[in-house]
């Protein structure tokens, strides 16, 4: 799925609807730790930043699971110290644990180049033998948790979807969520809400037909938690009211198991930092609807 900010006439002009502090993010403590290989070379740089001159290490590689059907997958890692992988470059076993996310690779312009693939941004890397039956075991830190700069996934939340939220069986808006406190009370986590974006659908970056000659759409799940309880109507559409939304944010890679202890693996939630909606695009469709409510009255 490419990114389909630059398939469409890309729009800046937006009204932040939610931003920043008005969004709660799940930290995923325990994240996913996986155990392999690196495959192929370790891409190196250092950052430096503008605002302090602070350097961050970055490096980049395939990680190959010892699970034979498991795929490689992208590890990411930026630490606020040098890194050094030469010892696991040769075969030794490597341990990383973070979170999953669905990442479009960009060129240096930062242009797409490429479709979304999975990467591991890491919290913690470790070092790792074959222990009793074959199983790994971690024997030693090599990347302590507290040099990695920032969390995953702010690291991760530079994605964009556009398109619209249609209300359905299946959405949840501001169903309250709590947690327990030290002195067992109940305390209020956030307002969650489940919903789907639909957006155009694009087959080698040209708009997807049906049979039937319709333009396709597909949709993106998405899961956000907010302080308060949000104004669904204010990006909610209908199909005399559509309102284009265009959000900001991280596509998670996670896996979960069900109330009867089935594991569903590599499910996909889009979880935005950010939900706009398009100014210059809501007027356009409110003067189109308009003009056609005109043309049909004349006809008559």
């Amino acid at each position: 799925m490419a990114d389909n900010r630059e398939k469409e006439q890309y729009e800046r002009k937006t009204e932040d609807l939610l931003s920043g502090s008005a969004f709660v993010h799940r930290s995923y403590d325990r994240g996913k730790t996986i155990v392999g290989t690196i495959s192929g070379e370790v891409k190196k740089t250092t950052i430096t930043k503008k605002d302090d001159g602070t350097q961050i290490y970055t490096a980049v590689f395939d990680l190959k699971p010892l699970q034979a059907k498991v795929p490689a997958i992208s590890v990411d890692i930026r630490s606020m110290e040098p890194i050094d992988m030469s010892p696991f470059e040769h075969g030794a076993l490597l341990a990383v644990t973070g979170q999953r996310f669905l990442v479009t690779p960009r060129d240096k312009d930062g242009h797409t180049a490429g479709e979304r693939r999975p990467v591991l941004f890491a919290r913690s890397v470790h070092s790792a033998v074959l222990g009793e039956n074959n199983r790994p075991e971690i024997i030693e830190t090599v990347i302590l948790a507290d040099k990695m700069t920032k969390t995953e996934f702010y690291r991760a939340a530079n994605e964009l979807l556009t398109g619209y939220v249609f209300n359905s069986r299946y959405s949840v808006f501001n169903e309250r969520i709590s947690y327990m406190t030290d002195r067992g009370e109940a305390g209020l986590y956030g307002y969650v809400s489940r919903f789907s974006v639909s957006s155009p659908k694009y087959v080698e970056g040209k708009r997807a037909v049906g049979k039937d000659g319709r333009a396709e759409y597909e949709y993106t799940k998405v899961d956000m938690v907010t302080k308060e309880p949000i104004d669904v109507q204010s990006f909610i559409s209908t199909k005399e009211h559509p309102q284009r939304l265009s959000l900001k944010g991280a596509y998670r890679l996670f896996d979960y198991k069900d109330a009867n202890g089935k594991w569903h693996n590599n499910i996909v939630t889009f979880e935005p930092v950010i939900l706009s909606k398009y100014i210059k695009k809501e007027a356009e469709l409110k003067e189109q609807n308009e003009q056609q409510v005109q043309s049909k009255a004349i006809r008559r």
